[in-house]
């Protein structure tokens, strides 16, 4: 017989929690962000503490901004993750700003030190790696969106406008250009203007990595000096 819940009593979610948990902790995904990332003292979460919650939220379920702190309500956040933070706090605002802020600081240079966290507690092979590129349609005007002055400078913001689209045709769109692993761990991507073609997207990928992964005659994983974020 099913014993009655006590009244007053609550029941969360907490399904692949404590795995996500592990990898995040292994990779310091927060720590990483927040040294790289500068603080405002009014801030009540990190910026780090909202790529992780956008992690869980992608990994559970959802990416739309407005939704994650809906998502996140459902679990048992603390014993999942060890948070002590409440799911109310990475509300849409508040994760807005932190992309904003992980923008500004530069994504490669954030992406690049978890990579190399990750290549520090991980086996990965880089003897093969893969290329591709996709597109994403949106909607709207986006009247403040401008070609960039330099299609080929890694950190140029994304022309979103109409190209050769692999979803419809007619809409605007944005490019991503992606190289990963043979077992598909990212290596190096970004997203380019929507009219960037496949052919040209391609080869800045593949100077960007050769300009940064080792000879697989000679090794087959990344020096730890290396790093894949824009030389200055």
């Amino acid at each position: 017989m099913a014993k009655k819940r006590a009244p007053g009593a609550t029941s969360k979610k907490l399904e692949y929690l404590p795995l996500i948990s592990n990898a995040l902790r292994r990779l310091q995904v927060r720590e990483t962000i927040d040294e790289l990332v500068q603080a405002d003292p009014r801030q009540v979460v990190t910026t780090g503490q909202c790529v992780e919650a956008l992690v869980v939220a992608i990994l559970t379920g959802t990416h739309t901004l407005y939704r994650v702190d809906q998502q996140l309500t459902g679990y048992d956040l603390e014993l999942g993750l060890g948070w002590v933070t409440p799911a109310s706090r990475f509300h849409d605002q508040r994760l807005a700003r932190g992309l904003d802020d992980f923008v500004e600081t530069g994504i490669n240079v954030c992406t690049s030190a978890i990579f190399m966290r990750a290549l520090a507690e991980y086996t990965i092979d880089l003897a093969v790696l893969r290329l591709d590129t996709t597109s994403a349609s949106v909607h709207g005007t986006y009247k403040e969106s401008a070609p960039p002055a330099d299609p080929e400078d890694v950190s140029a913001i994304p022309y979103v406008t109409k190209g050769r689209s692999k979803d419809r045709h007619g809409l605007k769109q944005i490019v991503f250009g992606t190289a990963v692993t043979e077992e598909g761990v990212p290596v190096f991507g970004r997203a380019a203007s929507g009219n960037r073609s496949d052919s040209n997207e391609l080869r800045f990928l593949m100077r960007r990595v050769a300009e940064r992964v080792p000879d697989p005659a000679t090794s087959s994983t990344l020096p730890l000096g290396k790093s894949f974020a824009p030389a200055r």
